[in-house]
């Protein structure tokens, strides 16, 4: 996975000049409003460390489409995201590297357009105290589904404060372009080898209308222990960004 590139501001530039040159549109961009934080984490409990990535900001510069000029000046936009994927990676047996894979929820396009939104920078999150290696993926195969559930596999040690992380369940929540939504209860999952199946901690998951915006890590000693989540709810809004500042030159 990779931050996003400069073709993200280019893309959203496009879709945010075409907006602001027809004033008064309805409210009819995905967005996240409210914030949820479940109580309980999939794991066992350690220092939290919170991964946010249900906002970001994109400074782009405006452009021009055919004979017309969109916008003036450079723009900062503060954007919404939701989490599709996590890759974490070990050092010496020890979970201590964890990035999230967030995706933008519009990209200052309408409800309807066929385009793919493009990607939202990623979170990180490192603890290790040597080099890492052993990097685990899971993630969703469709560009629709956003995380609204976590579980986690852990070693089963008598003292629960050195059990480690050594799986990972994500459960999808469909976005569609209309703002709703179609939970489900399958998942996708990785794992390290020495994941026992019967280790699968139980799941925490966002309310019914949110979609996971960050995470919150739990970790000791240079090792995560538990997941829990952020979440946000999804709504429509008569802009896909927070904020649209302008800046002259």
């Amino acid at each position: 996975m990779k931050p996003a590139t400069q073709h993200t501001a280019c893309s959203i530039a496009l879709g945010l000049g075409l907006l602001m040159s027809a004033p008064g549109h309805a409210a009819n961009y995905v967005v996240l409003g409210d914030t949820s934080e479940p109580d309980g984490i999939s794991g066992f409990l350690g220092t939290p460390h919170l991964i946010n990535v249900g906002e970001f900001s994109v400074d782009y510069e405006p452009v021009s489409t055919g004979t017309q000029a969109h916008g003036s000046g450079s723009r900062t936009l503060t954007t919404y995201a939701g989490i599709r994927g996590i890759t974490w990676s070990e050092d010496k047996d020890k979970p201590c590297d964890i990035v999230v894979d967030a995706k933008e929820l519009v990209s200052g396009r309408q409800v309807g357009d066929s385009n793919t939104a493009v990607m939202a920078k990623d979170g990180h999150f490192e603890i290790c105290k040597g080099s890492k290696g052993n990097t685990k993926v899971v993630e969703f195969g469709n560009s629709k589904h956003y995380v609204h559930g976590i579980g986690v596999c852990t070693t089963d040690k008598k003292d629960s404060t050195e059990n480690r992380l050594k799986g990972i369940r994500i459960y999808p929540t469909e976005v569609k372009d209309d703002g709703t939504l179609n939970r489900m209860s399958n998942y996708v999952q990785n794992k390290h080898t020495n994941c026992n199946d019967k280790y699968w901690r139980k799941p925490v998951n966002c309310p019914t209308g949110y979609i996971a915006s960050g995470l919150r890590v739990h970790h000791r000693d240079g090792y995560f222990t538990g997941i829990g989540l952020k979440c946000r709810k999804v709504e429509l809004g008569n802009s896909p960004n927070k904020s649209d500042v302008s800046t002259t030159r």
